[in-house]
């Protein structure tokens, strides 16, 4: 019986743990494609200014011009395997959810 105890505190344990990680890198992930976007999206003082010029000359305006592109890589082998881990760490408890709630539905049945 005390085995059985310490083998689900183990357990429980490894559980939390997992989804401690889980967490903190889905929000990593989650804010990192944030920034990129909001950088994506800043118009720097010079551009704003040629952007002005360009309407008072009558010029084409095509935004893409006016936007800064510098586009930072920040992939990394941690970056890397911390997505793949939630990646499958998310498939996982979908996989045993679905499968919990069919049970459910089998008893409910």
């Amino acid at each position: 019986m005390k085995n059985s105890n310490t083998a689900w505190q183990v357990f429980k344990r490894i559980i939390t743990i997992l989804f401690i990680i889980y967490t903190i890198l889905y929000f990593q992930v989650e804010t990192g494609n944030i920034s990129e976007i909001r950088n994506k999206t800043i118009i720097t003082q010079e551009n704003l200014e040629k952007f002005e010029e360009d309407i008072k000359n009558g010029e084409y305006i095509d935004i893409k011009k006016y936007t800064e592109q510098n586009k930072v890589n920040t992939e990394n082998i941690v970056s890397n395997t911390g997505y793949y881990v939630s990646e499958k760490v998310s498939n996982f408890f979908c996989k045993e959810l679905s499968n919990i709630f069919d049970f459910i539905n089998k008893l409910i049945k």
